[in-house]
């Protein structure tokens, strides 16, 4: 049996990052990183097709919220593989009616959003607990903007469905406002500026993320052993027993950043609470995208999103080439990302390739009048990647914590089903939890 220090499981952007702090706080100590597949990145992954390049799992990230990666990136030595959104980028639409509507100041969209805006400040407060984001936004802001704006987003966001995700898992500052401002109207306008930011909103690297996973990969590439699948965790005294695919390992430390499907895999050595990994949620993702020749985008912008009242079978569209012209120099001149699936869709993931280039085809038919046919297309499955945190996920994840701080201290949790979902959550729940341990 291997005897390790500290085994970090799972190989993608959460389990990178924190063997990266591990590695960074404890040069001395012998650390490893132990993932099923044959390569690091998880959902990340640069697919090439002949002349076209394609990125799978999360692509663009907020130059506001995206502090984390950007640390990350600095320290990983890739400044020079940044690159910002062109302007045009700020440009966001809605398919509403039929049609699609630019989402600014002055458009019949935002227009209609006046009289839910101007009423929110009057709205009384709501007695203490969570509520559904659903019903959280019809309360306060009326029926127009939760299920015309406010729906779409949230299935952009996380695939989910509003009327069964935790407004304080989502959006703790707008819930944080209610309570001390009494209005989420008023804690925006009170919020203080922001230092000045650059002209771009959105950042993602030559490459995609996955520059950034190849190379704390091969960064720390004497840590990892791939094709190492974990079937069962065994406590034994202050220690913890790793049976593989490959053989078995001995810890002091292990720390999970597996995806909470593959958790549910693992025979774990603290049965009681396996409750919170079998019943969590999670969502199902697909996309389709596709790269043409022509420029056959009439709008240019992000792209757009589908109210789930329009009874379509896509969740939005994403301008990929619109949004990051210099990403590449491949003469395709338009590469669209349709999104499918989700809490709404879930039979979807189970479609094969051609019912689901069909349905986004048709979509981008009628919501785009794009009636080319793509030169390259790639199609891409996220089984049960995206969690749903539901009500009273704070209070149910903290009696977890609390019981494996007793019962099982040398395994802890890291990964996305236990904050925000996005790159930089994971991130910096990656860093703080990795110094945590070091503070211990």
């Amino acid at each position: 049996m291997e005897k390790k220090e500290i085994i970090v499981l799972g190989g993608g952007i959460s389990g990178l990052s924190l063997l990266w702090y591990l590695r960074k706080l404890f040069p001395d100590r012998s650390l490893l990183l132990l993932d099923k597949a044959d390569r690091v990145g998880g959902v990340v992954q640069q697919v090439v097709q002949e002349d076209v390049i394609f990125d799978q799992g999360p692509k663009t990230f907020r130059v506001s919220s995206g502090g984390s990666i950007l640390e990350l990136i600095d320290e990983v030595h890739l400044q020079d593989q940044l690159l910002f959104s062109s302007p045009q980028a700020n440009k966001k639409y809605l398919y509403f009616d039929r049609k699609l509507h630019a989402m600014s100041l002055g458009s019949s969209v935002t227009l209609k959003m006046l009289p839910g805006l101007c009423k929110e400040p009057f709205v009384r407060k709501a007695l203490q607990g969570d509520e559904t984001i659903g019903a959280f936004m019809r309360r306060r802001f009326g029926n127009y903007i939760a299920d015309s704006c406010v729906q779409p987003f949230v299935a952009g966001i996380c695939g989910g469905d509003m009327h069964k995700l935790s407004m304080q898992a989502y959006f703790p500052t707008l819930k944080k406002w209610e309570e001390e401002k009494g209005s989420v109207v008023k804690g925006m306008l009170l919020k203080k500026s922001s230092k000045k930011k650059r002209q771009s909103s959105l950042f993602t690297l030559r490459g995609g993320l996955a520059t950034l996973t190849t190379a704390l990969g091969h960064l720390m590439k004497d840590h990892i052993r791939l094709r190492h699948q974990v079937h069962e965790i065994k406590q034994v005294g202050k220690q913890l027993e790793l049976y593989t695919n490959q053989g078995a390992f001995l810890a002091e430390e292990v720390f999970s950043a597996l995806p909470i499907g593959a958790l549910r895999q693992i025979q774990l050595p603290f049965a009681k609470k396996l409750g919170f990994f079998y019943d969590f949620p999670v969502a199902s993702l697909v996309s389709v995208s596709f790269a043409y020749k022509e420029d056959v985008l009439q709008r240019k912008g992000f792209g757009y999103l589908v109210p789930a009242k329009e009874k379509e079978k896509i969740l939005g569209v994403l301008f990929d080439k619109a949004t990051f012209p210099m990403l590449d120099s491949s003469s395709y001149l338009t590469k669209l990302t349709v999104m499918m699936g989700g809490s709404l869709h879930p039979e979807m993931i189970d479609f094969s390739d051609e019912q689901l280039v069909q349905v986004a085809s048709d979509a981008l038919f009628r919501h785009l009048g794009i009636s080319e046919k793509p030169c390259r297309y790639l199609v891409s499955r996220y089984p049960e990647s995206i969690p749903q945190y539901p009500l009273y996920h704070g209070q149910r994840l903290e009696q977890l914590l609390a019981y494996l701080r007793q019962t099982c201290p040398h395994f802890k949790l890291a990964g996305s089903y236990l904050t925000q979902a996005s790159v930089a959550a994971c991130i910096e729940h990656s860093k703080n939890l990795a110094y945590e341990y070091a503070r211990c």
